[in-house]
């Protein structure tokens, strides 16, 4: 998996397109993706700011709804 671009990187790219310049001649210039480029522009004009999200996703709780409650329930009931 890549790392996350800088924000640095991600500054510099963002001024560079609301300066008006092309999405690809950025992208060659900082030697990134062009589809990076065009999502740091697109967050920029949403007004979302450049922090990157999270890597891989949000995992949700392996044990969720009746089952889980009824083993927390069970473990509380007799201590270890």
């Amino acid at each position: 998996m890549v790392a996350p671009l800088s924000m640095d990187l991600r500054m510099r790219v963002a001024g560079a397109l609301a300066e008006g310049e092309t999405v690809r001649s950025v992208a060659k210039r900082f030697g990134i993706s062009v589809a990076s480029a065009v999502r740091i522009g697109q967050r920029q004009r949403a007004g979302r700011g450049q922090m990157p999200g999270k890597i891989g996703g949000h995992r949700r709780q392996a044990l969720a709804g009746e089952v889980g409650e009824w083993l927390l329930a069970r473990l509380a009931e007799k201590p270890t």
